[in-house]
């Protein structure tokens, strides 16, 4: 199995042949995650927030509006995109329309994979798990898919470096490794990692304290890899801080998210 990383949503080729995570770790995965912990069946994405809109405008009462513009929510919103208020929140009872700036638009854009998941750091082992073994199942290989900052075209630095906790714990389930051009590593127990694999598996090392090892996910690692992104920065300044420390909290669910189709609709459901 060949495992690769892209940095950004555009650079996700050939993701026909591939099972995917989308990382939005500040804060879309770890939203999606809230929603489905706090009772959510289903949550139907939206590439804008007026979509959104559109969307729900025939029948407002019968949805809860989630999301965000600028990491703000929209006045017309139920919720914002915040991890720790949708995780107390009750979102039973009507249906759930998400819509982000940067990460249900990458979702959005793979719609074509065989599976998409949504991952970060707060379900990393749980989702590093299911899609190994998804991609297994179906002989492809695995993609990890950073949002990225500014409608996807900015290179996130929270992405990557979560991109690499999970190049890790895929490692950890494979008892060979080859170069990525090998070609035995087609076979159902080596894994490979192209270079972005290992780029991002190094960025997420370099915040290591020396003799850290990188498995269990090292928190004071992970602070330090959040602090230095542009978004947490930004979150702090309005208020989100608190978002920030759930974002990078390691393990904290075992939720699967899970990119479904719903008629012409595109929705994240719990992993079967």
């Amino acid at each position: 199995m060949i495992v690769d990383v892209a940095f950004l949503p555009m650079a996700a080729v050939g993701i026909e042949r591939k099972v995917c995570v989308v990382i939005d770790a500040l804060r879309a995965s770890a939203s999606i995650v809230a929603m489905l912990d706090a009772g959510a069946p289903e949550i139907l994405l939206a590439a804008t927030v007026d979509e959104a809109r559109r969307l729900v405008a025939a029948a407002r009462a019968r949805y809860w509006l989630v999301g965000e513009v600028g990491g703000q929510p929209p006045a017309d919103f139920d919720h914002g995109n915040s991890p720790t208020e949708l995780r107390a929140a009750d979102l039973r009872g009507r249906e759930v329309v998400f819509a982000t700036s940067n990460g249900t638009r990458a979702l959005v854009g793979l719609a074509a994979a065989p599976a998409v998941f949504v991952g970060g750091v707060v379900n990393g082992s749980a989702i590093a798990a299911r899609a190994v073994d998804e991609a297994a199942r179906r002989g492809l290989g695995l993609e990890i898919v950073c949002s990225g900052d500014d409608g996807g075209t900015l290179l996130s630095l929270e992405d990557l470096a979560s991109a690499g906790v999970l190049v890790e714990l895929i490692l950890a389930r494979f008892p060979r490794r080859v170069a990525a051009e090998a070609p035995e590593a087609a076979a159902a127990d080596v894994v490979a990692l192209d270079e972005s694999a290992e780029a991002a598996r190094r960025l997420y090392r370099s915040f290591l304290a020396a003799g850290v090892p990188p498995l269990p996910p090292d928190p004071a690692a992970l602070v330090g890899a959040f602090d230095a992104a542009r978004h947490r920065r930004y979150l702090a300044r309005v208020g989100y801080e608190v978002d920030v420390r759930h974002c990078r909290h390691p393990d904290s669910s075992r939720a699967l998210p899970l990119l479904a189709r719903r008629g012409e609709r595109l929705a994240i459901v719990p992993a079967p």
